[in-house]
């Protein structure tokens, strides 16, 4: 059964607990997830309708533009982008996604010993940050979630427990737009694999299991 909640999470405080309403996580998954939400969310805001229908200007496959970014506006959650200041400092967002993620796996290691970047034995595939204690994955998608599946794959090799996965509204016009399209390709076959998934749309606060 598909279940959605919307939890609001104390990111002024790092070490506060999350709370969702399907019941009480273990502590130390609590805390890692904080330190991740805290982190990703300093680095991004919702877009706003001028930022919209820029962003819509380089794909030539759409027509009616404006049609087009009034959809996009009214979606929940809404679409987010870099802040201005992160751009300026890497040039580009791939390299800003790259750096992101790095600086997370850092501050996650240094605090709690879990292990960033894990290479998975005979492969080149990665994990952002594995804790092979609590057997947990978490996965830092601040693309249009097309990875998921690879996500999938990579935490049912290492024999994890759980997958969590850090996911944001992305600004396409349409089909892959990040959290949702998860969400949904998840939900078209959770109950056929053996693994518990929760997907968390980061500026919003809300959660997929």
């Amino acid at each position: 059964m598909k279940r959605e909640v919307k939890v609001r999470f104390e990111i002024d405080k790092p070490e506060a607990c999350v709370h969702a309403h399907l019941g009480q996580e273990p502590m130390r998954e609590q805390e890692i997830k904080n330190l991740i939400l805290n982190e990703l969310k300093r680095y991004f805001h919702i877009m706003t309708d001028q930022e919209i229908r820029e962003s819509i200007q380089n794909y030539k496959s759409v027509k009616d533009k404006e049609k087009r970014a009034r959809k996009m506006r009214d979606r929940d959650p809404p679409p987010t982008d870099y802040n201005r200041e992160v751009i300026n400092k890497f040039g580009t967002r791939q390299k800003a996604m790259k750096s992101i993620t790095k600086e997370i796996q850092r501050k996650a290691s240094e605090k709690y010993g879990i292990e960033g970047e894990k290479r998975i034995k005979g492969t080149n595939f990665r994990i952002d940050l594995f804790d092979e204690e609590e057997r947990v994955c978490y996965e830092i998608a601040l693309g249009d979630g097309a990875e998921i599946w690879k996500d999938i794959v990579k935490a049912l090799v290492v024999d994890a427990e759980k997958l969590v996965i850090f996911g944001r509204s992305y600004p396409n016009p349409w089909g892959m737009v990040g959290y949702d399209y998860m969400k949904r390709h998840w939900e078209a076959l959770m109950d056929k694999i053996k693994l518990e998934v929760e997907i968390i749309e980061f500026m919003s606060d809300r959660i997929s299991r």
